[in-house]
């Protein structure tokens, strides 16, 4: 599995998430540059994923969302989240949780897409909920620099809303 490393401006490298059982991806600073949000495999097989949060340099590592797998002997349907993105303030991220259901025997060709949303929560992942929901594939999420709108991809294209979800414009395809 993959993990974080940072690198200083020497080119001296430190892993700094070496022993954590998952694979880390996705990396985020926080604005202050004190703590990073990542994207993780939960239970260390290949779904769900969630948003973790750790400090600069590796400790304090916590999970922030927690992904639901239901199965029944016929199907699952699996949440992953992932591509974490901090407000400009360090209050707020946003991330997108996608939602997948396949078919049993499971062999991972059966999986399709039921939605892809941008979800929100306070940055000690309290206050989660969706954001931008009933667009088509909605992926990537990235806050302008006030902090005012959330940029985000979509199956249409480039989209871009309000920091409250409102006022969805789409800025190329459609």
């Amino acid at each position: 599995f993959p993990n974080i490393v940072v690198a200083n401006a020497d080119g001296r490298r430190e892993n700094i998430t070496a022993g954590h059982w998952g694979g880390e991806v996705e990396p985020a600073w926080s604005p202050d540059g004190a703590r990073i949000a990542f994207t993780s495999v939960v239970d260390q097989i290949d779904f769900p994923w969630s948003i973790w949060v750790m400090n600069a340099d590796g400790s304090g590592m916590q999970e922030l969302t927690d992904p639901a797998w239901i199965e029944d002997d016929t199907a699952a349907v699996i949440q992953n989240d992932g591509v974490a993105s901090w407000s400009p303030d360090g209050r707020w991220i946003a991330f997108q949780r996608q939602t997948w259901h396949e078919e049993k025997p499971f062999a991972g060709s059966s999986m399709q897409l039921i939605s892809s949303e941008i979800w929100i929560m306070a940055s000690d992942g309290t206050g989660q909920h969706p954001l931008i929901s009933g667009v088509a594939g909605a992926v990537y999420p990235a806050w302008s620099p006030d902090g005012a709108r959330i940029v985000f991809g979509s199956s249409h294209g480039i989209a871009i809303a309000n920091a409250d979800g409102s006022g969805v414009l789409y800025l190329t395809g459609v």
